[in-house]
């Protein structure tokens, strides 16, 4: 990877104000992002979930 690459991710980076893997919770339970938005501080209605779980 060169320069460019990590500068593109440094950027996005600042777009997001979490990343979360399954130590939260399965990504097939509910409860999971229940969590997520807990432990955001933040209203369901202002999250955007972006999986590669069918729905």
């Amino acid at each position: 990877f060169g320069t460019i690459f990590f500068s593109i991710v440094r950027i996005l980076a600042q777009l997001f104000s979490g990343h979360f893997d399954t130590e939260i919770g399965p990504k097939v339970e509910s409860s999971s992002y229940s969590n997520i938005i807990k432990k955001l501080d933040c209203k369901s209605e202002d999250v955007v979930f972006l999986t590669d779980v069918p729905t």
